[in-house]
Parts: C-alpha cells; structure tokens; sequence
C-alpha cells in the first residue's frame, strides 16, 4: 500500500473533525511531520472552511511554505501568494443576508479574505466561533462593503440539517449551498468547493490527481475526496463520507488519527529511495 504514495507532491487536510481534535488542538507532533514532509518535497496544505487569515493565526510563520485552500475552497494561496479568489457580488451577499433572516434560526455572517462579520445576534455564542480571530459584529450586514468570499448561517442549535434542503430550495441563482460541520450552512457562488479549489492550486503547481492525497471527515470534503485515488476520511466521518474516500483512517481525529496518513506518505517516499 505504501508503494502507491511514492509521487505524492501534496498533501491536504481539512481541519475541524480532521487535523484538530474535538478541543480544536493541534496533533503535538503536527510541526515534525510538517518538516519531514518538506523535507521529502511533499507540499503541506489545508483545505478549510476557515478564512485565509484564522489559518495564518494557526500556522503563523510556517504559513509561508504552505499551500492553503480557504472559505470552502473560495480563496487559495501558495506560499502566501494568491492563487484563487472567488467573492460574491454585493448585491449577492445583501439578499443571501436578507434570505437567511426570513428563512429560518440561523444568524448570517459575510466572510471575507480578511475579517468576519456577524449579525449582532451572535454576539452570545462568540466562544463558538472565536477562530475566526478577527470578527466585527455588526447592526447591518448589508450595509458591509467587503471582498466576501463566503455568507455563512450559524445554527447556535447544533441543527443545520434541519434547514440545509430549505436553503438549497430557496436560495436560487448561481450559489452553491453547502453544510458545513453541524452548526453552519456555508453559501458561496456556485462550483465553489474544496475541491475546485485543490483543483486550481494543481493547476498552478502543474500536478495531477494523482500526485494529492486528501483527508477529511464532513460533507463539505466530499468533492476533494472525489479529486484523487488517494482520498482518505476519519473514522469519525459519517458512512455517506467515507463513501467517497478510498481509504479510511483506523483512528478517529480524537487520537490524531492524520497523522497515519502522514507516516503512509513518509514510508513511501523512503522505500522509493
């Protein structure tokens, strides 16, 4: 199974329910496989529903090797040059913002390259949406003139799915409507998606499928797990998740479960030698 990774150039991980554990933590050893991978001519890359600047927050300084596909796949840099950038127009997000206070619980937020902003009704529930790092809350969303590249609806209830197949039938025009962990419905224009946004940072780099291995675990993962042969999902993935995967991990994201994928790739590129 190892032989199979020796060609791999690039590595991506979703980060909630992937990379992080349920604590939002880091594996410990993230930063030496991170080096080992370099070391082995592997791009590290993350493929989030996170903003461009809340990963900077993250990786800090190692963010200059990296390769990063943000907002859902809206936004993608490459050693912190801009690769990709998709934003809706601001007549667009104005009557996202206006659907989602009619349409139901969730509270709108306009997610932009380089801040986020949410309806003053968030403000409670901060503590589940600090990560973002740079937030302003504020009265009225349609009054923000922002590059956005994502409106998000924030479901305090942990109840997302009750509401996804009403926002997919009412939102209509060329948006794609995503769920995105189980308190978020992301809404970005339409195609948009970690995958189309691996696949235009392959385009860049001059790669193929075949030279990306992917890991994730959530409905918003399911185009880049289609991406490549080399697709894993966590074992906490959902069944219908891991139907799109061609391996999965034997360790949940609880028990650093991606850093399995790291040693297939490692183990590989050393037998190959």
């Amino acid at each position: 199974m190892t032989e199979s990774f020796k060609d791999i150039k690039l590595v991506a991980s979703d980060m909630d329910g992937t990379l992080l554990n349920d604590q939002g933590e880091l594996p410990k050893q993230l930063g030496s496989y991170m080096g080992d991978l370099q070391a082995q001519g592997v791009i590290f890359g993350i493929a989030s529903g996170k903003p461009y600047y809340a990963l900077e927050a993250v990786f800090k300084d190692r963010i200059k090797e990296m390769a990063l596909v943000c907002s859902g796949g809206t936004f993608v840099s490459y050693q912190e040059e801009t690769v990709y950038n998709s934003t809706i127009p601001k007549v667009g997000y104005r009557n996202l913002v206006r659907l989602i206070k009619e349409a139901s619980k969730g509270i709108p937020a306009l997610i932009a390259n380089d801040k986020a902003y949410f309806d003053y009704q968030a403000k409670p529930y901060y503590d589940d949406f600090s990560d973002y790092v740079k937030i302003e809350f504020v009265e009225d969303l349609s009054q923000v003139e922002a590059e956005v590249n994502k409106v998000t609806a924030y479901f305090p209830d942990y109840d997302n799915k009750d509401y996804l197949q009403e926002y997919q039938e009412q939102i209509s025009g060329p948006y794609t409507v995503m769920p995105s962990g189980a308190k978020w419905i992301d809404i970005t224009m339409e195609g948009q998606s970690k995958g189309h946004g691996l696949d235009k940072l392959l385009e860049k780099l001059n790669y193929s499928p075949r030279e990306l291995v992917v890991i994730g675990d959530s409905g918003n993962d399911t185009e880049m797990l289609s991406l490549t042969p080399h697709s894993f999902a966590m074992k906490n993935a959902t069944d219908q998740v891991k139907s799109y995967a061609n391996y999965t991990t034997s360790q949940s994201n609880n028990d650093q479960g991606v850093l399995e994928v790291y040693k297939k790739v490692l183990a590989s590129k050393n037998e190959s030698k």
